[in-house]
Formats: C-alpha cells, structure tokens, sequence
C-alpha cells in the first residue's frame, strides 16, 4: 500500500492492466480510466482496512500486556488427579437460608 499510494502507482496499475489485457483481452482507454479509479478506490478501502487492522492489534497486545503485569503470580496446574474428590465450597452459602417463599394460604 505504502508503494502504490507512494509513487509506484502508474507502474502498477500498468502491471494490473497488462494482467488482466492478458486474461481477458484488450481495454479501452475509457475502461482503463474507470478502472484506475476503481483501482484507487480499492486501494484506499484496503489501506484504512489494514489500518484498523493494527491499530485493533496494537490495542489487544497492550490490554494483555497490562493483565499480565497485573498478575499476581503464575501457578501451575497440578498434572495428578486429587486422591479424593474435592468438597464443594461456597461461602457466601454458609449458613442455612432463609425462608424462601412467603406463606400463601
């Protein structure tokens, strides 16, 4: 991209013409016109596509750059299976509940 918009863009479009000359017979200097316009137009959807495109992925290495800085410590997963299962824990469900439902009568 930064070829084509930097001053390689006649050699280019006149590769791309000679291409599709070659594949799909002769152009017309009206159709080669249309064409270079299309080319551009191309051109700049695909530049500011492959801009979001880093500006997305500068973004998501930084935001896990931060969450691995703000780790507190790296524990690796135990590769042995626990000899007895694990009893469930929960503390906020300590104590026995309430009543649940009022009484309807």
């Amino acid at each position: 991209m930064l070829f084509y918009f930097g001053g390689a863009q006649s050699s280019m479009n006149n590769f791309f013409f000679r291409i599709y000359e070659y594949s799909f017979g002769k152009v017309d200097e009206i159709e080669k016109v249309q064409l270079k316009s299309e080319l551009k137009l191309y051109a700049a959807a695909f530049f500011a596509l492959a801009l979001t495109f880093c500006t997305y992925s500068i973004f998501e290495l930084f935001l896990t750059r931060k969450f691995y800085q703000s780790l507190d410590e790296f524990r690796p997963v135990p590769q042995a299976d626990p000899s007895a299962p694990q009893p469930a824990f929960n503390p906020e469900f300590g104590q026995t509940p309430g009543k649940v439902y009022p009484n309807v009568r």
